[in-house]
């Protein structure tokens, strides 16, 4: 038993930091853009769970940390650009 404690633990840290990246969007308000999977049959956005699109804010920042892009998305679609900046 104790020699399949080292195969499990990965298993933990993924199943743990899925969940993770969900509570962070919802605590900051929006999600990193990057973070968002697209189903491209249904050209849809997804953050985890992919039978719920994701609605909210996305960000995109350059690496200096100032913003880049701001974009609004409903039921997994792309609505409107609120913000670019080059």
């Amino acid at each position: 038993m104790i020699r399949y404690i080292p195969f499990l633990i990965p298993f933990i840290f993924v199943f743990l930091s899925c969940d993770n990246d969900e509570k962070i969007a919802e605590d900051l308000g929006y999600c990193d853009c990057e973070m968002l999977a697209i189903d491209n049959l249904y050209n849809h956005f997804y953050l985890e769970d992919r039978n719920e699109p994701y609605t909210g804010i996305c960000k995109v920042f350059h690496n200096n940390g100032q913003l880049k892009r701001e974009q609004e998305i409903v039921d997994g679609k792309k609505q409107r650009l609120l913000s670019r900046l080059l």
